[in-house]
């Protein structure tokens, strides 16, 4: 497939680096991996883009998480497995930004 990315694009990259809590906390972003958590992701806006292999396509569901309102890029299953924590990845990770709280906005929503 000619549109699929390398190891070397600069997606995959930094997907990579973001597998260290080092690297997370200097960016703000994390990896998702699932097609609900990325949906979920995508709903709130907080998705920056999809890396998917073509095992996505046999996961029910796959289509609503590849649309236009999000960048996608395909990637081998050999990237997938690197990206995902779980043993059995669905076939897609995304990156996404960190919600940031301040411990404030998190002591007010424990105050009735």
């Amino acid at each position: 497939n000619d549109d699929m990315i390398g190891k070397d694009s600069r997606h995959v990259k930094e997907a990579v680096k973001l597998k260290q809590k080092k690297y997370r906390g200097l960016q703000n972003k994390y990896i998702i991996e699932g097609i609900r958590f990325i949906e979920e992701g995508i709903k709130s806006s907080k998705v920056h883009y999809i890396l998917y292999s073509s095992k996505l396509f046999k996961t029910s569901g796959y289509e609503r998480i590849l649309n236009e309102s999000c960048p996608a890029f395909e990637v081998s299953d050999d990237i997938i497995s690197i990206l995902a924590d779980t043993e059995n990845p669905q076939g897609a990770v995304a990156v996404a930004e960190k919600n940031l709280y301040t411990l404030n906005d998190i002591k007010n929503k424990f105050i009735v």
